[in-house]
């Protein structure tokens, strides 16, 4: 018996020392707000944590408080209780509703390291040596993780930085994405660091006496309701937005198809025309010596007629009539020549223009409204570029095709022109071939009987429709002299429409390239919006985040950690007091004669 008793009793006391430090270590419900005092450059000279210990956690405890922490100082803040310390664990036994106390700790870092400057003119400048000062003033802050603090507190806390600036002694403020707020003649600028990133916070403004307050510090727990769009309404858009972009891809390469075919068919027309005017001008400066052979015939028919009408025997001239029938045949061997090249030219003109009309035509007629697919780019600069490119490419097409509506008669009238010339061409060799063969058959060969007559006859006749020939040749150079002059204009217009199409061409291309690089940029928009959508509902859902203390790992109970640090205030210097000067003691007979305004001092 007395063995089983002696065992129970080991046991018992195993239970106890084994349950006893769990007791010990059994921490108090509590907050914690932990406020820090940094120097004028932002490093750290003092933290203290103010631990409070609401009603609930007072009452589950029986008043008996346990806490955790090592500090150097701790004060009572509620009652006049007495506080113990043993090691790191500090307890009280308050009759409080709720409890506060106060300890300086002993490690002292923050979970950012602060760094600021002060600059004034572009210099750097002591803090201590601004007050008072005027100039251009920045005030830059850079905030980074401490890699030496529980990084819980850097990955899920938002930091607020407050700056406050008086107008009477600051204006002209700014500061890149601050929100600048007035509070009376003060204006508060305030920058918010999210979770888990550092910051660089700069602060322009023109000082006069320089005086500041001191720059806050707050960070709480993240906890904004992030307003996501919502993702069905936001993933139509962005198929929208895919769809618009591949339609437009498809759109610019059937455009840049038809510019390169109306490229091409414009530089084949310039090749036709720039030879139809050489041609034109070779003709033109060729009118003069063809006129002028031609007066030489009908002067040699005119002069053959007078001696046939003066000469009893003409055989003399039939040598001659001889020599011009060959140059007749010349002149018509010419002007069928000519009449080929003309019918080629023809050939080669209609070919390029009917490409021309054809690839022109290509281009659609509807316009085209920006506006939605600029308010589908939103912000994006790349996808904005693209666009402002097409848009240019658009108008220039449309430009071409306005400006080849307003020139469509001129090349509509040259091909019939050139038919014209070619069947005027025709014709004039004809006669000429007629009147060669007429001549021939007016030359007597010696056997006819009395040929004189008939000779007469036919050389009459065949002088008188020269005469008319040559007028209808001379009316026909003089129009292709005009021709020749006005096709200058033409054909240069056709050169500059060639060179610009070239370039709209070569742009087209371009544009082509970089729209299908928008396209398969764009192409999985909706997944990448997805990913990215939950990139950032990821980085900043802090929704599973349990707080954590910053004072001691054995305080398992902390509802809440605040943080709140400041500089101190940049003091303008106090201004000397006055001296004033001590007036020398009157006598009771002074006094009466000041009284009666008699004395003089």
């Amino acid at each position: 018996m007395k063995k089983v008793l002696k065992v129970f009793l080991i046991f018992i006391l195993l239970i106890s020392m084994t349950l006893s430090p769990v007791i010990a270590q059994s921490a108090t419900e509590k907050e914690e707000v932990v406020y820090g005092l940094l120097e004028f450059d932002g490093s750290l000279e003092s933290l203290y944590v103010v631990n409070r210990f609401p009603e609930t956690a007072v009452q589950a405890s029986d008043g008996q408080i346990i806490d955790y922490g090592s500090y150097t100082d701790i004060r009572n803040m509620t009652t006049s209780e007495e506080i113990e310390i043993s090691g790191d664990e500090i307890s009280v036994n308050t009759s409080a509703e709720q409890f506060f106390y106060q300890g300086t700790l002993e490690d002292q870092e923050l979970p950012w390291e602060v760094s600021i400057e002060y600059l004034l003119d572009g210099q750097e400048v002591a803090p201590s040596e601004l007050a008072g000062q005027s100039g251009k003033m920045e005030l830059i802050i850079d905030i980074q993780e401490n890699p030496s603090v529980n990084s819980a507190f850097y990955e899920n806390y938002l930091l607020q930085v407050s700056v406050t600036l008086d107008t009477e002694n600051f204006s002209d403020i700014e500061s890149e994405d601050g929100t600048i707020a007035s509070a009376g003649r003060n204006r508060v600028i305030n920058h918010t660091v999210m979770p888990g990133e550092d910051a660089r916070i700069s602060v322009r403004a023109t000082a006069e006496d320089f005086y500041m307050e001191e720059i806050e510090f707050s960070a709480l727990p993240f906890s904004m309701a992030i307003d996501v769009p919502v993702a069905g309404d936001l993933m139509e858009e962005a198929e929208t937005l895919s769809e618009a972009v591949s339609d437009l891809y498809e759109g610019v390469t059937s455009l840049n198809s038809g510019i390169n075919d109306l490229s091409g068919g414009a530089q084949d027309l310039n090749a036709g025309a720039s030879d139809f005017g050489e041609g034109i001008q070779s003709l033109s400066g060729n009118s003069e010596d063809l006129l002028s052979a031609s007066r030489q015939i009908r002067e040699a028919l005119d002069q053959i007629n007078n001696q046939l009408a003066q000469q009893e025997d003409p055989t003399a001239q039939f040598e001659e009539l001889s020599q011009l029938s060959d140059g007749l045949r010349e002149l018509a061997q010419g002007l069928n020549k000519m009449a080929d090249g003309m019918y080629e030219l023809n050939e080669a003109y209609n070919t390029a223009y009917s490409e021309l009309d054809s690839a022109i035509s290509e281009i659609p007629d509807g316009e085209i409204d920006p506006t939605p697919l600029y308010g589908l780019v939103g912000s994006d600069e790349e996808l904005t570029a693209s666009l402002n490119q097409l848009m240019e490419f658009y108008g220039a097409a449309k430009t071409t095709k306005g400006t080849y509506e307003a020139v469509r008669e001129v090349f509509e009238s040259t091909g019939p022109a050139l038919e014209s010339y070619v069947t005027s061409l025709d014709a004039t060799n004809d006669a000429l071939l007629e009147m060669a063969d007429n001549l021939d058959g007016s030359i007597p060969t010696g056997e006819e009987e009395n040929p004189l007559r008939e000779l007469k006859n036919g050389m009459a006749e065949l002088g008188e429709n020269y005469h008319g020939f040559h007028a209808g040749l001379d009316d026909y150079m003089q129009g292709v002299q005009d021709l020749s002059t006005g096709y200058q204009e033409i054909e240069g217009g056709i050169a500059s429409l060639a060179g610009g199409l070239r370039e709209v061409s070569s742009g087209a291309d371009e544009l082509e390239a970089g729209t299908g690089e928008l396209n398969e940029g764009v192409k999985d928009l909706p997944n990448t919006i997805q990913e990215e959508m939950d990139r950032a509902e990821a980085l900043y859902d802090t929704s599973d985040f349990e707080p954590v203390s910053f004072v001691s790992e054995k305080n398992p109970q902390v509802t809440s950690v605040q943080f709140v640090f400041r500089t101190p205030t940049i003091e303008l210097p106090e201004e000397p007091p006055s001296e004033v000067e001590e007036s020398e003691e009157l006598s009771f007979w002074q006094k009466l004669l000041k009284l009666f305004g008699l004395y003089n001092e």
